[in-house]
């Protein structure tokens, strides 16, 4: 993948801030042009004060992509399945 466009999508400025339902479709769409397979990912997970939190995130081969840390959520919906 171009490194280019790795970068515009982790940019936080101004309107391009790295919301993770926004950033994760793009992903999708910009890999499966250049040709490789992934999965946008959708979980929730309760955060520490019982509050349920959400987060969208993309995998290629099994692995998650621009994510600091594995996602502990529980997957409620993917795509493709």
């Amino acid at each position: 993948m171009c490194p280019c466009g790795m970068r515009l999508l982790a940019t936080d400025f101004w309107i391009f801030t790295p919301t993770c339902w926004k950033r994760a479709p793009v992903l999708y769409r910009y890999l499966a042009l250049h040709g490789i397979e992934s999965r946008v990912l959708f979980g929730v997970r309760r955060d520490g004060e019982g509050l349920l939190d959400g987060h969208a995130w993309l995998e290629a081969k099994g692995r998650p992509l621009l994510e600091t840390t594995a996602p502990t959520y529980k997957v409620t919906f993917s795509y493709p399945v």
